[in-house]
């Protein structure tokens, strides 16, 4: 295993609420931002009006992880959001409001754009959640838990915070990692193989009731997240050093290669991101691709898709980077 998979794999899961076949999960208010060494959450002024990049803190041993944010142009922190115990993947929806997985504490807290107070917290009693996405099309939000204990594994897709969600696995994979949605509503999930495969995905169609693997002609070793790029979707290989994206367009139950990006000088990206700042379709993908660069302490950014040395990287205040999102 990798080395923020270790940790998590002796954390201990307790189930707070029914299963899928209980009633529904209550969004409640989350308690105030103040973590355990008596830091309060804070944002500049500024930083509504501004791109921010959201980096999750790990803070390994601490049991206080926070989640920074940064200034997309000037690359400065802006912020900090407290009180979590191990912030994990970010997402963000259509508003731009932010979501952030809370492992240890088995929730997901929602966030206003430049915003230090909680909109709300969705409780989630289905082991630590690692990984997140949010339907442009519904609303819906699908959430990733590698389970653990008498905990289920799968992905579990909620239709508001408050709703019972529906379960979705397959057996290919031994352990699930990442979700995204495209843009025309499609959920893409991805994890470890069974047997000897390293590697697995799968897709449930927007309007679909099953997850239904994906063939991948491409030997991915270790996964860590996935995204929809604004034209193909596209998957990190933590497993190679330097960390590597792969891009595949997506044809019925079949992923074929379009593209490779190489994350020059990184190790062990947790999760990727590439923002798109503008619609045109003439260019649909965006330009720039970030990452929570684990090894490294750092957020580097690349030209995407071409890749390579990077062209800046942020490193105040990153420690055991776990998570990343832009949010505009």
């Amino acid at each position: 295993m990798k080395p923020a998979d270790n940790l998590f794999g002796t954390l201990f899961f307790v189930a707070l609420l029914a299963g899928c076949s209980g009633g529904s999960q209550s969004s409640t208010l989350a308690p105030s931002g103040l973590t355990g060494t008596g830091e309060r959450s804070w944002m500049a002024p500024q930083a509504k009006s501004n791109h921010l990049i959201y980096v999750s803190n790990g803070n390994m041993g601490s049991g206080t992880g926070t989640v920074n944010v940064y200034s997309w142009r000037l690359r400065t922190q802006v912020g900090t959001l407290s009180g979590f115990r191990i912030p994990r993947g970010i997402c963000v929806d259509k508003a731009q409001n932010v979501w952030v997985t809370d492992y240890s504490a088995m929730q997901i807290v929602e966030y206003a754009h430049g915003g230090t107070t909680p909109l709300q917290t969705l409780v989630f009693p289905f082991g630590g959640p690692t990984a997140c996405s949010v339907d442009t099309v519904t609303g819906d939000i699908a959430i990733v838990s590698q389970g653990g204990g008498t905990a289920p594994a799968g992905v579990f897709v909620y239709t508001s915070p408050s709703s019972t969600p529906t379960q979705y696995t397959n057996s290919s994979f031994s352990s699930y990692v990442g979700a995204a949605y495209d843009n025309l509503g499609n959920l893409f999930v991805d994890g470890v193989g069974t047997g000897s495969s390293t590697f697995a995905l799968a897709e449930v169609p927007s309007g679909g009731t099953t997850l239904a693997s994906v063939s991948v002609g491409q030997s991915i070793t270790y996964p860590s997240s996935l995204q929809w790029d604004g034209k193909y979707l596209a998957i990190c290989d933590r497993g190679n050093s330097p960390s590597v994206v792969y891009e595949f367009s997506i044809s019925g139950s079949a992923a074929t290669l379009q593209g490779t990006t190489s994350l020059g000088n990184s190790s062990n990206v947790q999760q990727f991101w590439v923002p798109k700042f503008t619609s045109g379709k003439t260019n649909p993908q965006g330009t720039r691709i970030v990452a929570a660069d684990y090894n490294n302490n750092d957020v580097p950014f690349w030209a995407y898709p071409a890749g390579g040395t990077p062209l800046r990287t942020i490193t105040t205040g990153i420690m055991a980077p776990l998570g990343i999102a832009v949010s505009k």
